[in-house]
């Protein structure tokens, strides 16, 4: 997987415990990867690494971590109405 989208997807599971004894690093990001591979196409995928890899240390946190509302206020106001696949592909993530 990629460094930005290793970064996002670290950020959401240090946020809600998905590391554990029972579950490592490597294995639960080999799943993520799986999972977005299975939902979506490689464009998109490359295109959310480039855009996750683009923003502040601040936008990924509040992305990742911050509340849906304040989440999606981030994603909206720097893609407009295109947010939806990211927004998707970050869903994919919290539920693998």
């Amino acid at each position: 997987m990629s460094p930005a989208l290793t970064k996002a997807a670290l950020l959401i599971a240090s946020d809600n415990g998905f590391l554990h004894r029972g579950v490592s690093q490597t294995a639960w990001l080999a799943r993520v990867e799986r999972r977005l591979r299975k939902e979506f196409i490689g464009p998109a995928i490359e295109e959310a690494e480039q855009f996750l890899a683009g923003l502040t240390d601040e936008q990924l946190d509040t992305i990742c971590t911050g509340e849906e509302s304040e989440s999606k206020a981030v994603l909206v106001e720097l893609l407009g109405n295109d947010h939806e696949t990211l927004d998707l592909m970050l869903e994919c993530v919290f539920d693998a």
